[in-house]
């Protein structure tokens, strides 16, 4: 049942009986499953069982580490950077991703949480820092083939087959976003031709998020 492979199931009583073994059951399609139930001993041992027959694991470490680099650092840094830019009347270009809106990934449920999180930080704090003369703005960008996204993979032709397969996706030209696109596109919202710009997400995508696939 490869339908449950990119499901997330929530399992209550799944220490013992019928919730253990429903938990196991799915465990085996490689779905992620949040597990339910007071005795936590025996939940202990349904968990790593699950795992070894195949469940992923999505974990709350993930949550945090993830929330901790997307959004919790750039709030922090903003807040420390605030007293020199209120100064200098400078930007905040955050970086957003497509997946924080109209295209989300099932597989990439908390990435697309932290980034949303990440669109709402930007057009809040445009508005709390406008009076101060400050500007905060996002850059919202499609696939990029970067050297991190490598670690993602198993081998390198895996990593082309991604490529290829996501530049088909893409409306403008049917290729992919390069680093340049996005670069090009932090200096104009850092720079004085964009002083009446704040508040705002800029896709860099080529259209891919209208798509809705």
């Amino acid at each position: 049942m490869v339908e449950f492979a990119s499901k997330i199931v929530l399992v209550t009583g799944a220490a013992s009986g019928v919730g253990a073994g429903t938990a196991k059951a799915f465990a085996k399609h490689g779905t992620r499953l949040c597990l339910v139930d007071r005795d936590e001993e025996n939940l202990a041992k349904t968990e790593t069982e699950c795992k070894n027959v195949g469940a992923e694991k999505a974990s709350f470490k993930d949550f945090d580490d993830t929330y901790n680099i997307n959004v919790r650092a750039p709030l922090f840094l903003t807040q420390l950077a605030i007293p020199y830019l209120e100064k200098t009347k400078g930007s905040i270009v955050n970086i957003s991703s497509i997946a924080s809106k109209e295209y989300a990934d099932a597989s990439q449920m908390i990435y697309c949480m932290s980034k949303s999180s990440v669109d709402h930080f930007t057009k809040i704090a445009a508005l709390e820092l406008a009076k101060k003369g400050i500007r905060v703005n996002a850059v919202n960008p499609a696939f990029m083939k970067t050297n991190i996204f490598q670690s993602w993979l198993n081998s390198a032709d895996d990593a082309e087959e991604l490529v290829q397969g996501r530049a088909k996706l893409v409306p403008l030209g049917r290729k992919n976003v390069k680093v340049d696109d996005v670069i090009n596109a932090i200096m104009f919202l850092a720079s004085d031709r964009a002083k009446m710009i704040t508040g705002t997400c800029l896709f860099v995508d080529g259209a891919r998020h209208l798509t809705g696939i």
